[in-house]
């Protein structure tokens, strides 16, 4: 858990409201999921959900868990339409004081496609929530999550170059710049692509 303080003009150190957790998506988080993907919630390049789509997960969100965190199969459709190979992946979720914030997929290995472009985290936080810290506090939750759970000493990480803010979230983290490349799926934009050091205990 991560405690976020700030100083008082005699830098006096004090406690910010924002203790924030890594979980386990789980059904007592699912009614503020809800809430933030009827704010416009979506994580990483994924689309944002219709209210159909969410009619759906509301009605059997137990359904919409299983599949959230069950088997996948060993290969996907990129977004050029081409079947790559999907790579071990586990989701969580950041949440404070039981209410859900943001979310991540930790990607457990790298492909040549997400060498490309997508890297080993995916990540998002709700609408509400931005401008906040908590995209920076997710990340280093998720390098965390790495160190204990994967057999990696730095993982990658990449963003639209005009995307500023999650740019300032990678090198918030100790994000060291690869290299400025077109990106894959967008035509006439280019991606930042980063290494950032997994921390040691």
């Amino acid at each position: 858990m991560y405690t976020k303080t700030a100083k008082t003009s005699n830098q006096t150190p004090f406690p910010l409201i924002m203790q924030t957790i890594l979980v386990t998506p789980a059904l007592a988080y699912m009614p503020s999921y809800l809430d933030a993907l009827r704010e416009g919630h979506r994580l990483g390049a994924a689309t944002v959900k219709t209210p159909e789509d969410i009619a759906k997960i509301e009605s059997d969100p137990q359904a919409f868990l299983d599949d959230l965190l069950g088997p996948k199969p060993a290969t996907r459709i990129n977004e050029l339409g081409k079947e790559v190979e999907r790579v071990p992946q586990s989701m969580v979720w950041l949440v404070e004081n039981g209410v859900f914030v943001g979310d991540a997929g930790i990607r457990h290995k790298l492909t040549p496609e997400l060498e490309i472009s997508g890297g080993h985290i995916g990540y998002g936080v709700r609408p509400s929530f931005q401008g906040k810290g908590y995209a920076t506090d997710l990340l280093r939750h998720c390098l965390i999550w790495v160190r204990e759970h994967l057999n990696l000493d730095r993982v990658m990480l990449t963003c639209r170059t005009d995307n500023e803010a999650s740019a300032r979230v990678i090198e918030k983290n100790g994000g060291a710049l690869i290299d400025i490349t077109p990106h894959p799926y967008t035509t006439g934009m280019t991606q930042k692509r980063y290494w950032v050091a997994v921390p040691v205990k």
